[in-house]
């Protein structure tokens, strides 16, 4: 073999063996980003609800008993939990408020803003607080959402009945259409995502 054709052989190696190491490497980048995405996608289907509510103990100004005036703040708190997605929304049980709060503060005297303040001071996003009065022999209730980010209040509520458990399915209605203020991500068909106020409240003409 002459000289000239022997660089021309040494060239054609040196060119096969520097492709074969960059299809390796391009297949190897490949795996890494296959990996990568797998474990970016278990990340993110770990990571917690964005927003956390929560449900204060209403405040008893009828002369309620203390498990009259807990079984009425459930209601609102249950319908919470099946009202807002819970891959978006955490709503905190009693037992998580209580322990998440300095010992001695009492709930069922916070209202407005000290309903603000307490929900900051659970790093939640939004607060709901209720107050039960009686009036000529009829009990109401009076629900209210604030925004802890601007201390505002969103939207507020109100139900009666003679009896408590005439009150249940009014105050179950009345949450509903209180929480219906608060946005929910919606997923849009382009993989984007938006908030939208849902469809079904409207502001008590007390606000307008």
């Amino acid at each position: 073999m002459n000289r000239e054709a022997k660089g021309w052989s040494e060239v054609a190696v040196s060119n096969r063996e520097s492709w074969t190491m960059h299809e390796v490497a391009r297949r190897w980048v490949g795996i890494g980003m296959a990996v990568f995405g797998v474990f970016a996608a278990a990340i993110c289907s770990a990571v917690p609800p964005e927003q956390r509510v929560a449900v204060l103990e209403f405040h008893d100004a009828a002369d309620l008993k203390a498990r009259e005036i807990g079984y009425l703040t459930n209601i609102v708190r249950d319908i919470a939990r099946e009202s807002l997605p819970a891959s978006q929304f955490v709503v905190l049980t009693g037992e998580n408020i209580t322990e998440l709060l300095p010992p001695g503060r009492n709930l069922a005297d916070c209202v407005g803003d000290c309903a603000v303040q307490t929900g900051r001071l659970l790093q939640v996003n939004w607060v709901i607080t209720g107050e039960v009065t009686s009036i000529e022999g009829e009990y109401r209730v009076a629900i209210s959402l604030f925004a802890t980010d601007s201390g505002n209040l969103v939207a507020n509520g109100r139900t009666g009945g003679r009896q408590l458990l005439d009150m249940e399915k009014p105050l179950e209605n009345e949450a509903r259409r209180l929480l219906a203020a608060v946005p929910v991500r919606r997923d849009s068909e382009g993989g984007g995502s938006a908030l939208l106020p849902r469809m079904g409240w409207s502001a008590p003409e007390d606000m307008l």
